[in-house]
Order: structure tokens, then C-alpha cells, then sequence
């Protein structure tokens, strides 16, 4: 249906009414060069008319359910937690109100706002969750393939990354605002945080939030799996290295996580197992040495 002319009537009413819509039917009368100074991503503009600088969608022309013409900047909180016994990561995610499936919570920047203030305002609406300042940082900007743009109007999301590290339990958190369930995912990869949504609530995740997560969870550094810690001596292979006390140190620790969730009824075993299988993986590429911290060939 390329070439299709489309807005949707909400923008007009409801969204010139609640603020989220511009009111400005003719996107030829807007100051093109102020907006496109204050993009995030550039976009040129044709015969009066923004151009969408990533995709062509299905609408040519218009805005679709969009509220604004050309670029609409938003920011998306990515909260990630660890818990014990296995350093097990969570992803804190929001069932949408409006049938788009589960998203991560996130919104528009307001003017003057930075994408960092803008997602932890959005996190604290939508979730009741609090975070220190320190506890963010904010990602390159990125065009959002969202299923309401058109080739005229889209968004484009500051992705901010909100670790919070290791946690004895996950943090509380309530759904607010246009959140219709809030819930912590298991996710230490982009496809365990696909399964986990399909397992447990049988949802799926925001088509335009797919791209985002998947690359988020490739790019992130603090994987779950037990990390080497130990460095080499002078003179010797930079692989890391434990000694004898270590190994049996962590593998305690390993029987008794698993005693313990064996000991829980309720305990996703499954899920357990395959923390068990990172965490012993882990270890066993740290071993390079022994008792006396010899390397061994």
C-alpha cells in the first residue's frame, strides 16, 4: 500500500486535545531547519514535506497514529538486575495498554529534558520504580521501526541503561500510567527474554522494541556467567588462572545453590539447571593452574 495517505483520527482529536498531537495540519508551514538542527538523527525535507531517514512504511503521507510531523524523540529505560544463587539477569518490562505486547518503559522526551531524565521519569511513572542518577547511562540514539510512524512521521528512542547490579530480591515495582502489568523477565539473552515472555504470559515482545533489545543484550558486558578474575603472572598466558582453593570454593557454592532449589518446590528448575550450566561453563575456563598457581599446560 505504498503511497497510502493515512492519519489516524485520534491524532487529531484526542491527541491535539491531551497534548500529544500537534494540532498543524500542513507540515509545509513548519519550521523545517529548527527541527531538523534538534534531531537526533538527520532527515532532509522535500517539497515542504519531512522525509523518513531509516524506512519506508506503508503510509507515504500523513502521520499515521503518530502526533508529531517528522521526528518524535523518545527515551526507553532498560533495567536489568542479577540475583543469586546463579547471577540470574532480569529485564523490568511493561505489558502495553493498547494491544502492542511488551515493551520496556519509556516515553516521550519533553523540551529541555535529556533522554536520561526522560527515562527515569517514564520508569518512575509507569513502574513506581526509583533509581539513582549513577545507576544510568545513556546509549546512542535510535531510530525505533514503530508500527504507528509512516515515511513522514517516526520515532527515534535514547536507550538508557539502568544496571542495578546484584539484588537479594528483585526490586518492588507497579504498573501506573499507561502500564497495563509491570514484571521482572528472566532475560541473560535477548532469545532466554523472547521465551520467558512466550513461557510465562504468552506475550511477545514490542516490534518496535525487537531490534533494540536484541542488540542491547549483544552489546552488554555484564554477562551473567562467572568472569575471570584472577591475572596472570608476569611472563605468563593471559588466560585467567585459579588455584585449587578457588575451584573448590566455587564449586560449594554451585552444590549449594543447587541443593537449594531442589529444596524449593516452586523453583523454576529448568532455569536453574541452565544457570547451573553458565556458572560451571564459566569455571571451567578459568582453570589454568594448579595448587600452587602454577600454570599447567
Amino acid at each position: 500500500m505504498t503511497g497510502r495517505s493515512y492519519t489516524h483520527p485520534d491524532v487529531f482529536t484526542l491527541g491535539v486535545a491531551e497534548g500529544w498531537a500537534e494540532a498543524e495540519t500542513d507540515p509545509a508551514r513548519i519550521d523545517w531547519p529548527a527541527r531538523q538542527a534538534a534531531a537526533a538523527i538527520p532527515f532532509g525535507v522535500t517539497g515542504g514535506r519531512p522525509v523518513n531517514p531509516c524506512e519506508k512504511t506503508a503510509i507515504r503521507y500523513g502521520r499515521n497514529e503518530m502526533g508529531r510531523w517528522g521526528e518524535t524523540l523518545m527515551a526507553d529505560a532498560l533495567v536489568t538486575v542479577t540475583l543469586p544463587p546463579f547471577a540470574a539477569r532480569y529485564l523490568l518490562m511493561v505489558e502495553r495498554d493498547d494491544g502492542y505486547g511488551w515493551a520496556v518503559p519509556g516515553g516521550h522526551v519533553e523540551p529541555g529534558e535529556s533522554g536520561t531524565a526522560a527515562a527515569v521519569r517514564e520508569l518512575a511513572e509507569e513502574t513506581g520504580l526509583a533509581v539513582p542518577a549513577e545507576a544510568c547511562r545513556a546509549l546512542p540514539p535510535q531510530y525505533v521501526p514503530d508500527p504507528r510512524a509512516s515515511d513522514e512521521a517516526w520515532v527515534v528512542t535514547v536507550p538508557v541503561h539502568i544496571g542495578l547490579g546484584p539484588q537479594t530480591e528483585l526490586p518492588a515495582v507497579a504498573g501506573g500510567d499507561d502500564a497495563r502489568c509491570v514484571v521482572w523477565i528472566p532475560a541473560d539473552t535477548y532469545g532466554a527474554l523472547v521465551t520467558a515472555l512466550g513461557r510465562g504470559y504468552g506475550g511477545q515482545v514490542f516490534a518496535a522494541h525487537a531490534n533494540m533489545l536484541a542488540g542491547f543484550f549483544t552489546g552488554l558486558t555484564d554477562s551473567p556467567a562467572v568472569e575471570a578474575a584472577v591475572p596472570a603472572p608476569a611472563g605468563q598466558s593471559k588466560r585467567s588462572i585459579v588455584t585449587a582453593n578457588q575451584i573448590a570454593a566455587e564449586l560449594t557454592a554451585v552444590i549449594t545453590s543447587i541443593e537449594a532449589v531442589l529444596a524449593d518446590e516452586h523453583a523454576d528448575r529448568q532455569y536453574a539447571l541452565e544457570g547451573v550450566s553458565r556458572r560451571l561453563r564459566g569455571l571451567t575456563g578459568r582453570i589454568g593452574c594448579g595448587p600452587a598457581g602454577r600454570e599447567v599446560a
